[in-house]
């Protein structure tokens, strides 16, 4: 049977019961300032002497309102260089590049090294020794396997 409602009808019948929704998802909506689910934190200590490893050092109340964020940006003072911006190059990035067709691998590292056009200017590259998570082959390895075994002859 065909509809006998004309299809303007329906659309503000529609458009009525989302703004019923809306409106009604806002009511239920307060905001609240939010809190800790334990008021206290546990600390743990690690130091670099390594006199402590994870001991536990007690606790610390969150006491107090809650401070409101407060960001300012002072043109005028000069915090650290910024020296550049990096990427990560694992086995299977590696492996997919290589596998592009010559033009196409250009125009990538292109993207990815220059700093003009549309370029992002990478200048920093860190490369993992071993294998990473995101290998292109299933044959996981390190260059160390147990202390005092390092070796390079898998890549000679």
């Amino acid at each position: 049977m065909p509809h006998t409602r004309p299809l303007r009808l329906r659309a503000r019948t529609a458009g009525a019961a989302l703004v019923v929704t809306v409106a009604g998802l806002g009511v239920n909506a307060t905001v609240t300032t939010a809190r800790a689910a334990d008021p206290v934190a546990q600390v743990w200590v690690t130091t670099a002497d390594g006199s402590k490893k994870l001991t536990a050092e007690g606790s610390v109340p969150f006491t107090g309102a809650p401070q409101g964020v407060d960001i300012r940006i002072d043109a005028n003072s000069k915090g650290q260089k910024f020296t550049g911006a990096g990427a990560s190059v694992t086995g299977a990035s590696a492996h997919l590049v290589q596998g592009l067709p010559q033009a196409q691998r250009t125009s990538l590292l292109r993207s990815l090294f220059s700093s003009e056009g549309d370029g992002i200017g990478l200048n920093y590259l860190r490369q993992p020794l071993g294998s990473t998570d995101f290998d292109a082959n299933a044959n996981a390895y390190t260059y160390e396997d147990t202390r005092g075994s390092f070796s390079i002859d898998r890549d000679r």
